[in-house]
């Protein structure tokens, strides 16, 4: 037993498992959690300073186009005035004065917009409060995406309990709050959809609901957060008036359902926000300005005489369509159309000219223009783009799409008129070329439009029937399968004659040609052209040649 030996042996932890490692550990996880979570807050406020940057962009683009209708507005009428002093009516250097006198009020309220924007840019969420009707803010809203709603078959309602709801509000920051709110609402129905804005007085709660409701035809990918990144401004613009955006998705995403609440009375205000009521005129920044008007300008059915070359002018701002069809009132027949006319309205009445007034860049004119390009029949028509977007790929965009003229606002009325005549007058002098050249031999003229196509079979019907006594506008009209006003419309429009002028003519060249290549007597050709009675046949031919048939005869063979 002596020779028993004990040690007594420590196992020491091993150091990754002592306190202070794990304390490590917990410290290291702890940082990169807290990495993490400053990550996500991080990227989380760059795609709202993203947002918030590009609906700045936006709005500020918007903005600086809208100085270009008021500009253009006292510009053209100015120079209108210029020129044309002398012979304008009093009632129409009224009606331009008053059209200056109300772009100078626009474009004062334009800089007021700027100026409000410019707080908005630098965060400024201070509330300017004014006791507003609130109903008219929400449904002119709604206005502004008209347009939008067209293209893109979109069917949309608005409705309420009421029609009209005094709040305290700051109007500048619920309307950039609702704009945001419909933009988003149309992105996420894409096409084909149902927009329902509802509106819904609580005199219980002293509240006014609000509710937009986006419904789309199938399914899709929704990400609830994404839209609250993207939507800061106006969650933020609502808050500031004690409310909330709510927003959700429902019936497996097919619908998205925006709703909040603005508050009746002023007793949800501090004392300070109750001091800014009516301090100072609260700015519209996105409705449009009113302005009180004549009947005389505001007269969209100016009375055109029915004879002048026929203009149709696509609507953009109607306040530049409306100067336009009445500085043009008494040179074309201006008429005024809409997206809801397309391409069918043009096909049926064929115009000299067509104008698009251009306000956005995914405007329905660009496509309109090249559908139109598309059709033989409409591919010869001048168009003429004016629009507030002067960038080069606006310009770009308007060549491709088979336009003949740009012009940027402002522009110079004198300057329209002249490119459109100039058009006009290009297009008169070739199609008076071909139908000349149709006239007189169809057989050496390369035909490629269907008015000339029309204007050739004439031809090749007159010219087989040339020696028919009784060979009048009835039988022509018979032969071709159409009626005689039909007949009578469309030679007028394509050669600016009538049908009996085109068989004269067409007797008169043949009879020429007799004249000059061939040893027959006058009584002889007289009776080949058609002609009965010699004596007639004498006059039509001098009134056409300015000489009697024998002199042409004896001339044409010396």
């Amino acid at each position: 037993m002596d020779n028993i030996r004990t040690i007594e042996i420590v196992v020491e932890k091993a150091p990754w498992r002592t306190w202070w490692a794990y304390s490590l550990y917990v410290t290291i996880v702890a940082g990169i959690l807290l990495l993490v979570v400053r990550n996500f807050n991080l990227g989380s406020k760059l795609r709202h300073k993203d947002a918030l940057s590009k609906w700045k962009l936006d709005y500020y683009t918007r903005l600086s186009y809208g100085f270009k209708v008021p500009l253009t507005l006292i510009y053209a009428p100015l120079q209108y005035l210029l020129k044309n002093y002398d012979q304008l009516t009093n009632t129409d250097i009224k009606r331009m004065l008053h059209t200056m006198s109300g772009n100078v009020f626009k474009l004062s309220e334009q800089v007021s917009k700027l100026m409000e924007f410019k707080k908005v840019s630098l965060g400024e969420y201070d509330v300017q409060l004014s006791k507003v009707d609130v109903i008219p803010v929400i449904q002119e809203i709604c206005n502004l995406f008209l347009d939008e709603f067209a293209t893109k078959h979109i069917t949309y309602s608005i409705e309420g309990n009421v029609t009209s709801v005094t709040t305290i509000i700051d109007i500048t920051k619920i309307e950039v709050a609702l704009y945001n709110i419909m933009e988003d609402a149309i992105s996420y129905i894409i096409d084909n959809g149902r927009l329902e804005v509802k509106y819904m007085l609580d005199s219980h709660d002293y509240r006014l609901n609000v509710s937009i409701i986006a419904s789309r035809s199938g399914e899709g990918e929704s990400n609830v957060q994404e839209l609250n990144t993207r939507f800061f401004i106006a969650y933020d613009y609502l808050k500031v008036h004690h409310s909330e955006l709510s927003i959700r998705n429902i019936e497996e995403n097919r619908m998205r359902e925006y709703t909040f609440d603005l508050l009746l009375g002023d007793s949800h205000y501090s004392v300070r926000e109750m001091k800014t009521l009516d301090k100072a005129q609260s700015v519209s920044l996105l409705l449009p300005v009113t302005v009180q008007k004549d009947r005389t300008v505001d007269e969209l059915n100016i009375d055109s005489d029915k004879t002048l070359p026929v203009i149709y002018l696509y609507e953009g701002d109607k306040d530049i369509d409306l100067f336009i069809k009445s500085v043009f009132q008494h040179k074309f027949n201006v008429s005024l159309n809409t997206a809801a006319t397309g391409i069918k309205h043009i096909l049926d009445k064929t115009p000299s000219l067509v104008i698009f007034d251009v306000v956005k860049e995914d405007d329905y004119k660009f496509e309109l223009c090249r559908k139109m390009k598309e059709y033989q029949i409409l591919s010869a028509i001048p168009v003429i783009f004016i629009s507030s977007l002067s960038s080069e790929i606006t310009e770009q965009k308007v060549y491709e799409a088979g336009a003949d003229v740009f012009i940027a606002k402002p522009f110079n009325v004198a300057s329209l008129d002249a490119r459109i005549r100039q058009l006009l007058d290009v297009r008169t002098a070739i199609k008076e070329n071909i139908r000349k050249e149709l006239i007189m031999d169809p057989k050496e003229v390369l035909i490629t439009s269907d008015d000339d196509k029309f204007v050739a079979n004439i031809i090749n019907v007159i010219e087989d029937n040339i020696a028919d006594v009784e060979f009048n506008i009835d039988k022509l009209a018979s032969l071709l399968n159409i009626s005689r006003s039909t007949l009578y419309r469309r030679t007028m429009e394509i050669t600016n004659l009538s049908p009996s002028d085109l068989i004269r003519k067409r007797r008169m060249r043949r009879a020429a040609e007799l004249l000059k290549q061939t040893s027959h007597p006058v009584s002889e050709i007289c009776y080949m052209v058609g002609y009965s009675d010699q004596r007639y046949f004498g006059q039509s031919f001098k009134k056409e040649f300015g000489m009697t048939p024998k002199q042409y005869s004896i001339q044409k063979k010396i």
